[in-house]
């Protein structure tokens, strides 16, 4: 609670919805929809911590997926507009059958995620990933959300305003 209390509070936070597919199913793909929020902890820096929760379903089984997780932005930007980054996400999974709404399983979620982040205006972004992890071995997944607060980029100038100001 006092994790997602930090959030009103930042300077510097984002939230968004991501969709996307993964292979979390007992037939194959699922298809998956979450949302997430993050706070900055480094700005200048572009490393975040963060909240999120996604649901995937296929025609046999439905799961749900708390999970915390660190994101770090790489500090290169390709074209003015994207830049690089690499998320490691845990938390859990609750996995169900949808015919008798019966636990099927549960157990520790834990993925790696690489992707890029495309920034708009330093007021939204839209992050497509790539994610190798358990249970869901691979995932493919589109992120899109709004900044609130001081993005990234306006962070990492004001650090630089200051350095030359001293």
């Amino acid at each position: 609670m006092l994790f997602l209390a930090s959030f009103v509070f930042a300077q510097n936070f984002r939230a968004g919805l991501q969709f996307g597919t993964n292979m979390e199913s007992t037939e194959g793909y699922a298809f998956t929809l979450g949302a997430h929020a993050d706070s900055a902890i480094l700005p200048s820096k572009g490393l975040f911590a963060g909240a999120q929760m996604d649901f995937s379903v296929d025609s046999v089984t439905w799961s749900s997926n708390p999970s915390v997780y660190l994101e770090w932005i790489l500090p290169c930007r390709l074209f003015n507009t994207m830049s690089p980054f690499v998320k490691g996400n845990l938390g859990m999974f609750v996995l169900h059958e949808k015919a008798d709404d019966l636990l099927l399983m549960s157990g520790l979620l834990a993925s790696v995620s690489a992707g890029l982040n495309f920034e708009f205006n330093d007021t939204f972004y839209i992050e497509p990933a790539l994610s190798f992890g358990y249970p869901f071995m691979w995932s493919f997944s589109v992120g899109a959300g709004w900044h609130f607060g001081t993005s990234k980029n306006a962070a990492k100038n004001k650090v630089a305003e200051e350095t030359v100001t001293e």
